[in-house]
């Protein structure tokens, strides 16, 4: 959870900041659309409540495809959505010797997610982001428990404008998957996702 903490205080960092700079950005263009892609981090699974005797869970590498739309609110501040296709690997290590049939599982499950996320600019070339996100189970798995809820998620990124049309960004990202289940239940494992994002973004106005 160390992440969490490190981007919640950029996150704070970044909001003392934008109220200084909110000519940091010109209003060019309204609104953008484009292309992400996340990956390279780690996708575990934890549980609020200590279960004594219970498996472990290794991340096994994810992979989250999606089309982000972007809406200028003012100079400063961004409103975010879109959807995405996320796919998981998830190791699960029984407690048990392996004489005992302790044999380790690969579980598999994919995701629909659509968030809703407030970006603030700063020092023209940087953002945060944060936000509330709906996971739809598209593949569950009976290995893992579902993950139909909503979430949260919290980055920090880099953004560099091609030309006039254009951009790219970089996103290094945490988030926190159902952490509002849609049905809870005594032992809710919830997924935690920290990795990368980057996208290609066009301005659809002028």
């Amino acid at each position: 959870m160390e992440k969490s903490v490190i981007l919640i205080y950029l996150l704070i960092l970044g909001i003392s900041i934008t109220s200084k700079a909110g000519d940091a950005e010109p209003n060019r263009g309204k609104s953008q659309i484009g292309l992400t892609f996340s990956s390279f981090g780690s996708n575990d699974l934890m549980n609020f409540q200590k279960t004594m005797g219970g498996p472990g869970y290794n991340s096994d590498g994810f992979r989250t495809f999606g089309i982000n739309y972007s809406y200028k609110l003012n100079r400063a501040i961004d409103f975010e959505t879109g959807i995405e296709y996320a796919e998981y690997k998830i190791i699960i290590v029984p407690n048990l010797p392996l004489i005992y049939g302790g044999t380790p599982n690969l579980a598999k499950f994919s995701l629909i997610q659509v968030p809703a996320t407030i970006r603030l600019n700063f020092l023209k070339y940087f953002f945060v982001n944060g936000g509330v996100f709906l996971d739809i189970d598209a593949t569950s798995s009976n290995l893992i428990v579902n993950q139909n809820g909503l979430g949260a998620n919290l980055g920090l990124g880099l953004k560099f404008d091609l030309n006039r049309t254009l951009s790219l960004f970089a996103n290094p990202y945490a988030k926190v998957h159902s952490l509002i289940p849609f049905a809870s239940t005594r032992s809710q494992q919830r997924l935690f996702e920290s990795g990368f994002r980057f996208g290609i973004m066009v301005r659809l106005s002028k």
